[in-house]
């Protein structure tokens, strides 16, 4: 909504030690503002775009809203075990 935004933070992990692992896809953007930043990185997000990213393992916040119309953002998540989907980066 108009004015909203998301402090910077880590969502918690599962009691099990897994890893909450958060999918969203933006069906509707506001005119200016909401924008995620990931790790300090911002993600460029269109409408329909699909973005994923390990929510308890990796610092996320958006920026406020700015406008009339609200951001429409649909979030699927999971609890994974973050160590299996760490890359091995030996040659």
């Amino acid at each position: 909504m108009p004015g909203g935004d998301v402090y910077s933070h880590r969502d918690p992990k599962a009691e099990n030690g897994w890893t909450t692992y958060r999918c969203n896809i933006m069906t509707q953007a506001t005119e200016e503002g909401a924008e995620l930043y990931v790790d300090d990185e911002l993600v460029d997000i269109n409408v329909g775009d699909l973005h994923c990213y390990y929510a308890s393992e990796q610092t996320h916040y958006v920026t406020k809203v700015k406008g009339e119309t609200p951001r429409i953002l649909w979030m699927f998540g999971a609890h994974l075990p973050y160590e299996d989907f760490i890359m091995d980066q030996t040659p």
